[in-house]
């Protein structure tokens, strides 16, 4: 089993290039499974681009949407003069081979350190989108590092230091709450202000019992407040300081997630220590939906303690869902069902009453899956993880029966990291895991789809592909010395994905060229990749040559530390060539390709401009299309 180790580097002020003094301190490292990788790799080049290349997010070009089965014979005619003597199978190691060394002195890419809360610097690519200097929430920057909405912004539910901060007329700040929120009194229905939070009006008195102190009396007998927004606050939904809870409108029939102030366990009796919820409180009045639910749930007459971690991301996990978790319950697992899969201890904690599960159909659980881990079905940059994100996580299906499964043990896949690794699933008995779970995003890999939108919960496959996976974007990081792009896998569940006619099955995975370009403040602007795309022409011979996706500027081989595109494919072909695994290795690049096409007794099959529509693949000018074969 692979070891999850994310590369950070704490120590190092180098820049992040190839270990070629000792090469097999890079496994090391890493904790590789594997022997090593090519230990001939010399330092590889700064990947920095040309400046004159305009950086842009926007990388859009048309999906990959048909990609079906080869069910060809072998092509096994090699090009004239095509196959060049150092790329023999039998020679799986060519130093020649690797991305030649132009980084000197310390000009390559920088390795950011570790990250600290509240040392001032500003750190996106590990999840900070704020740091002012200390680890204090109610100031505009969370203790841990989220941005809070600017304090004198004026919308409701936003964050004031006194009246003068809040709008509309008739506002006022209530201090107590979120180191001072926006509130303004209502009898049924809010105005919300644009590009501010939507709100919700819901009863003084539910909004008061999380206070110390009383509401002045303008919010008195109803207040707007903000809804959740999971979206922003992966985790909890709203800010520090507030917390979601299920509630009605005020003289209206609606019911709606909200953020409002004190203790999540309100109502709640914890254990001494605060690590497990007992049961409700019978000193106190129920707490809200979806908390009361949960505390109902028994097994028997009896209530065995759930962690106290679990059990407010299994309710934060409905809020996330909005109205498909307002009617849902999690089933208790108090012995194993039938069908539980007899891996990592799972029928010990459905036996002890540890164990809950959300049944569905298989897109259902889909979504369920990407607001229990992620928050939301989009995805940033970075894991910043969602209300299930600490604890152990299962996708489970059988045939058409699908179910997200929850328990508090540590037993995963991927042990060496406290908080990640500890999602996996079980698709008709083969296990799977995230790619998330093996490899960092934004730091070992950039998550990518090339039509639009980021989608962790798209990234799931087969254990197997996962690590091969993993492996590789290591492999690519040490050589090139930036991060691998890579895109859709397959969905959580398995199945029918859609702008795909593969990835269903946990054995296809989308790859991108990209290189990166300065960061203002060091290093790479590992946000804002560009994308090459391929494009081959035959006129006595064939020609091939890279366009930058956002700007369709021709790739500049000349710019100063630029690595081409083609050594970026190349590199990828490499590592497929000489690890087993991959079955197919598609891309548009006839030139760069030509000597892996010409190895006929090669595995995997390597389809470009020359062959693919023969074979019945669609062109696939802007990424790599890697499958597998059953593992």
């Amino acid at each position: 089993m692979r070891s999850l180790t994310v590369l950070i580097a704490t120590t190092l002020a180098a820049p992040l290039v190839a270990c070629d003094d000792d090469p097999s301190t890079v496994g090391n490292f890493l904790q590789r499974p594997r022997d090593a990788f090519d230990a001939s790799a010399d330092a590889t080049p700064d990947t920095t681009p040309s400046p004159d290349i305009t950086p842009s997010p926007d990388t859009t070009p048309s999906p990959d949407t048909t990609a079906p089965t080869d069910t060809a014979p072998a092509d096994t005619t090699a090009p004239t003069d095509t196959t060049p003597a150092d790329t023999s199978p039998t020679d799986t190691s060519p130093a020649d081979t690797t991305p030649t060394d132009t980084t000197q002195g310390d000009t390559g890419p920088d390795v950011t350190p570790d990250p600290i809360c509240g040392d001032g610097l500003l750190e996106p690519a590990r999840g900070e989108t704020c740091d002012d200097g200390n680890t204090r929430s109610g100031d505009g920057c969370r203790a841990d590092c989220i941005l809070e909405e600017t304090i004198g912004a004026g919308f409701t539910g936003g964050q004031c230091e006194d009246d003068l901060d809040c709008a509309p007329d008739g506002s006022v700040c209530v201090p107590e709450v979120g180191g001072g929120s926006c509130a303004i009194a209502c009898t049924q229905f809010c105005e919300d202000q644009a590009g501010a939070p939507v709100t919700f009006c819901i009863d003084a008195v539910v909004y008061q019992r999380g206070m110390q102190t009383s509401l002045p009396p303008e919010l008195s007998p109803a207040l707007c407040v903000a809804k959740c927004d999971f979206e922003r606050f992966p985790r909890t939904g709203c800010r520090d300081g507030l917390h979601c809870e299920l509630h009605d409108r005020y003289n209206g029939t609606a019911v709606d997630e909200v953020c409002v102030p004190g203790d999540w366990s309100y109502g709640l009796r914890l254990s001494a220590d605060g690590e497990d919820v007992l049961g409700l409180d019978p000193a106190a009045p129920e707490p809200a939906e979806p908390y009361l639910s949960l505390a109902e749930a028994r097994c028997g007459t009896s209530f065995p303690p759930v962690p106290a971690h679990l059990f407010r991301g299994l309710a934060d996990t409905l809020l996330a869902m909005g109205p498909d978790g307002r009617d849902r319950i999690w089933e208790r697992l108090c012995a194993p069902p039938a069908g539980l899969p007899a891996t990592y201890g799972l029928p010990a904690e459905a036996s002890a009453g540890r164990a809950f599960r959300l049944s569905g159909a298989r897109l259902d659980v889909v979504d369920w899956t990407a607001a229990a881990l992620y928050g939301a079905t989009s995805a940033r940059g970075v894991l910043v993880g969602g209300p299930l994100f600490t604890s152990r996580v299962m996708v489970y299906r059988s045939g058409t029966s699908a179910w997200l499964y929850a328990d508090g043990a540590d037993d995963h896949p991927y042990p060496a990291d406290p908080e990640r690794g500890r999602h996996f699933g079980v698709i008709d008995g083969d296990e799977w895991a995230p790619l998330d779970a093996a490899v960092a995003p934004g730091i070992e890999y950039v998550t990518l789809k090339a039509s639009g939108g980021q989608r962790f919960h798209r990234q799931w496959g087969r254990l197997e592909t996962i690590d091969y996976l993993a492996d590789m974007a290591i492999d690519y990081l040490v050589k090139i010395g930036v991060p691998l792009g890579i895109g859709d896998v397959s969905l959580a569940t398995g199945g029918d994905i859609d702008d795909h006619a593969s990835h269903e099955t946990g054995l296809d995975v989308d790859i991108y060229l990209l290189t990166f370009p300065p960061d203002p403040r060091g290093g790479l602007a590992i946000a804002s990749p560009y994308l090459w795309v391929a494009e081959c022409t035959e006129s006595g011979g064939w020609d091939c040559w890279y366009y930058e996706d956002a700007s369709g500027r021709r790739e500049d081989l000349a710019a100063p530390l630029h690595v081409p595109a083609a050594t970026l494919l190349e590199t990828l072909a490499w590592f497929a060539l000489d690890w087993d695994g991959p079955s197919h290795f598609v891309q548009h690049d006839v030139v760069t390709l030509a000597p892996f096409r010409a190895l006929s007794q090669s595995a995997p099959r390597y389809i470009d401009a020359t062959n693919a529509a023969a074979l019945g693949w669609p062109p696939h000018r802007n990424h790599v299309h890697m499958r597998f074969f059953d593992w």
